[in-house]
């Protein structure tokens, strides 16, 4: 949903007039943190997947100090468009990982046939399926998206989904003043 999000971000601010040579100007500092939370969880699921089991005992851990990471960057950015509504997402999305022991919870039901085998076979680690036990499931991965492989995602996604949304176009319509102005007299209206 993430690319859906900035490619209609685009689209809107195109269409509102927006210069996407602003993007260009978002002023980002310590991108390093949000590879290196992604790098984390990734590092996980290669891990489980070449049968390092103890990662299970780790995982509440190390998807912890990745958020963790990513609400950092976020923090630091917290004044442009959209951060705060991308935060709440990923701070939904961690508050359902935590309390389901450190993995996100999936519901089968209408996921591409892949992706419920790869649950059902338990070769991730990140996430898990869906099961009676599982706490909070309305915040969990149980709406579907079909296209172009149907996948799914959680209420945090569509928050994260809407931030970057805004961000991008927010970013792109803005109206920025000439940074130096010789004279009130040559300004135009």
């Amino acid at each position: 949903m993430l690319y859906e999000a900035i490619i209609i971000g685009v689209v809107a601010g195109w269409l509102a007039r927006g210069r996407l040579a602003n993007l260009a100007k978002i002023k980002l500092s310590a991108v390093w943190l949000v590879f290196l939370a992604f790098i984390i969880q990734w590092g996980m699921d290669l891990l489980w997947t070449r049968g390092f089991t103890a990662m299970d005992d780790y995982r509440l851990l190390f998807y912890g100090v990745s958020y963790a990471l990513l609400l950092i960057f976020l923090w630091k950015h917290r004044r442009l468009p959209g951060i705060k509504v991308l935060a709440l997402g990923f701070a939904l999305n961690f508050l359902v990982i935590g309390v389901n022991g450190g993995a996100m919870p999936v519901t089968i039901d209408g996921l591409d046939p892949g992706l419920a085998q790869l649950l059902e076979d338990k070769g991730v680690i990140t996430y898990s399926m869906i099961t009676e036990q599982t706490r909070l499931p309305w915040l969990a991965d149980t709406l579907i998206f079909p296209w172009p492989k149907a996948k799914a995602f959680s209420i945090g996604d569509i928050f994260i989904s809407l931030g970057v949304f805004w961000l991008v176009f927010k970013s792109m319509t803005v109206k920025r003043f000439p940074e130096k102005l010789t004279s009130v007299r040559t300004l135009k209206i």
